[in-house]
């Protein structure tokens, strides 16, 4: 009887070791969410759009032409993937970004661009994004402008 016990005793340990394993991490599951955990097998709500994990108050340092110019900006969602980035105070007058534009974000590849294709840039993390584009002027002498948003 001794060696019955046992052997129920080991086979209702082993399945309990077995089924506790079994259990699936859970996590945010979305790639192209901030909050996404690699490791998660089972959604727990906690995914947040990149739009959302973005909005606030950033400061931009802008540069073209060798001048640097920084200001505040507001960056306010339009929908899970696009927000709307506007200067907040800037005191001199701009030197080529317009007051208010739209970029898309991309959090799985770490892309900005716009529907136009003008901003082009880089996600560097939930507290930095890096936007490039050219400003073409009639003389041939086109150059690229700068603006590090951060916070």
């Amino acid at each position: 009887m001794n060696k019955l016990n046992i052997l129920v005793s080991l086979l209702a340990i082993s399945f309990l070791v077995g089924f506790s394993s079994c259990k699936k991490v859970e996590g945010c599951t979305d790639s192209n969410s901030p909050t996404y955990n690699v490791e998660a097998e089972k959604d727990d709500g906690s995914c947040v759009s990149v739009a959302d994990a973005m909005t606030g108050t950033w400061n931009a340092s802008e540069t073209a032409a060798g001048i640097t110019q920084s200001y505040d900006v507001t960056i306010a969602k339009v929908d899970d993937n696009t927000i709307l980035i506007t200067e907040k105070d800037r005191i001199a007058s701009p030197l080529f970004t317009p007051d208010s534009y739209e970029v898309d974000l991309n959090w799985a590849t770490k892309m900005v661009t716009s529907t136009n294709d003008i901003y082009t840039g880089t996600i560097g993390g939930e507290n930095s994004i890096d936007v490039n584009y050219t400003v073409v002027n009639g003389a041939g002498l086109d150059f690229t402008v700068a603006v590090k948003y951060t916070r």
